[in-house]
């Protein structure tokens, strides 16, 4: 569960931070002229895409109660992460690599997407079933600012003038 709350907070940072460790690897271990240049529209969009991919995985109610996201997303927000930061030190594998990045990212994406429509297509069929038998739906987790009242005493005083 760690792991999972862990990557709920890094999507966020991995959108700043990614896309900067980019420019900074480049113009260290990287070749000098043009693909430095390719980097200032490549990182506008990757910063995008993975605003994107949280955004996704934030719109789920189920990541929102517990949250965390899924193993699924784990696995591939770790992996794209690595390829991305692997991109970075721009080695002989580089254009594989980049590759590589391009299809975890879109499969990140699509797989948060299916994720999304998943979950909320489950909370909408638990709403009508419940719309159907007229209780409260059951499937659905407690918010923790409810606004259901606890049941209370209430306690009337007189006082009778002391003569």
């Amino acid at each position: 569960m760690f792991l999972r709350r862990l990557f709920y907070r890094w999507q966020f940072l991995a959108a700043l931070i990614l896309p900067a460790w980019l420019f900074v690897g480049w113009s260290v271990f990287g070749p000098d002229g043009w693909p430095f240049l390719v980097l200032l529209v490549v990182c506008p969009v990757l910063a995008v895409a993975l605003l994107v991919v949280g955004l996704l995985n934030l719109g789920r109610a189920s990541a929102r109660a517990e949250r965390a996201v899924s193993w699924l997303d784990v696995t591939l927000l770790a992996a794209w992460h690595a390829t991305l930061v692997g991109v970075g030190f721009y080695g002989p594998a580089n254009n594989w690599l980049i590759l590589l990045s391009v299809l975890l990212g879109l499969t990140a994406f699509w797989a948060s997407a299916w994720q999304l429509a998943t979950d909320a297509s489950r909370r909408v069929a638990g709403a009508f079933a419940a719309l159907q038998t007229g209780g409260a739906p059951a499937a659905q987790p407690q918010a923790r600012w409810s606004t259901r009242s606890e049941p209370y005493i209430v306690v009337h005083e007189t006082r009778r003038p002391e003569a």
